[in-house]
């Protein structure tokens, strides 16, 4: 008793698109992440002539910039640590809108290793759109 298992072409190159969209769809959705950073503030004194901590510290534009932190919309955090060039040499005003860190090249590095962070929900995307494709091309409905 020989059985065979019939899988069409159709329905394979479904589920490889779904596969393919899956991630595309959430690497899009992590270009709405938010980013954020920490400043050197070593020049600046931290308590006050009276000798209370300081609880805020204006810095200047031209400070440096010592971490640069990225928080995707499904929580994942990056920082310039977990990259591959954790070096950073920013100032303060080149993360304001409009400074060089603004270029889509410097933030592709942040998008990609949340992607691949938050792969697992590709995987759950995917596996729920094969479903569907395949209860649509195999079960047939039939209403009377």
């Amino acid at each position: 008793m020989k059985k065979e298992i019939k899988i069409s072409k159709k329905l394979l190159g479904g589920v490889l698109v779904a596969f393919i969209l899956s991630f595309i769809g959430l690497f899009i959705l992590q270009n709405f992440g938010s980013f954020s950073y920490n400043s050197d503030t070593s020049k600046y004194p931290k308590t006050n002539s009276q000798g209370k901590i300081l609880m805020n510290i204006y810095v200047e534009p031209t400070d440096r910039v010592t971490a640069i932190y990225y928080e995707s919309i499904l929580g994942t955090k990056i920082s310039n640590y977990g990259l591959r060039k954790s070096r950073i040499d920013y100032q303060i005003k080149d993360l304001r809108t409009g400074g060089k860190f603004h270029n889509y090249s410097n933030k592709f590095p942040y998008y990609i290793e949340a992607t691949l962070k938050d792969f697992k929900y590709a995987l759950i995307s995917w596996g729920m759109i094969s479903m569907i494709l395949l209860l649509v091309t195999k079960v047939k409905v039939k209403l009377e």
